[in-house]
């Protein structure tokens, strides 16, 4: 699954973000404009810390989020409210 979080200007260098645990990940983002956004995300369902990565882009922050299991998650994280909608897996179908 591949996941953005928007935020611009991370500077790469002085950034921290860590597969803590296969249920959350732990931010520490420093912007070249010396602002902080520090947090950890739970997720939705578990992920293979060891598979999955990240990439540090200008305007954002994409993760690459290996599932530990088939399931569909019907939201990112696991303390977001559930919206019925589904968040799809895999690729897209062709009409």
């Amino acid at each position: 699954m591949i996941a953005s979080l928007y935020l611009k200007k991370i500077d790469a260098q002085s950034s921290k973000v860590e597969f803590v645990s296969p249920s959350s990940v732990e931010l520490d983002l420093r912007t070249a404009d010396k602002k902080r956004f520090r947090q950890t995300m739970p997720l939705f369902g578990n992920i293979d810390t060891e598979k999955s990565s990240y990439k540090i882009m200008g305007t954002k922050l994409e993760f690459e989020l290996v599932k530990a299991d088939a399931a569909g998650w019907p939201v990112l994280r696991g303390d977001e409210r559930a919206t019925g909608e589904i968040i799809q897996t895999g690729r897209a179908g062709r009409a």
